[in-house]
């Protein structure tokens, strides 16, 4: 998203002084000309999703899906060591290869 903010010139990359790691974003007028006018935008998208929902049932859905929220942390980092160790076996001329990690039984879809 960064890259597209900033090929229409709404945004402007700059490295922080004294840590080139860290990457910060300016906005120019043109950016924030465009955030003003669209300062709406964000308001109506949470309430196309979430009307007709009560109060009540918001918060039980915040409470059932901080499961998911957490089970989140980390998952790309698992998934890239998955398909490394994957790659790895399937590389290795070792004949006798440990079988791929296995992940638990799921009732829900899979690939």
């Amino acid at each position: 998203m960064s890259d597209k903010l900033e090929a229409g010139g709404f945004t402007v990359r700059r490295r922080k002084e004294g840590d080139r790691r860290t990457v910060m974003l300016d906005i120019p007028d043109k950016g924030r000309k465009m955030a003003e006018l669209n300062s709406n935008i964000g308001e109506r998208c949470i309430s196309l999703l979430f009307e007709g929902f009560t109060e009540e049932e918001l918060v039980q859905q915040s409470h059932l899906y901080q499961p998911i929220i957490s089970n989140l942390e980390g998952f790309s980092d698992i998934l890239l060591k998955l398909a490394k160790e994957n790659a790895e076996a399937e590389a290795s001329p070792n004949l006798e290869q440990k079988p791929r990690a296995v992940t638990k039984k799921s009732n829900y879809l899979s690939y």
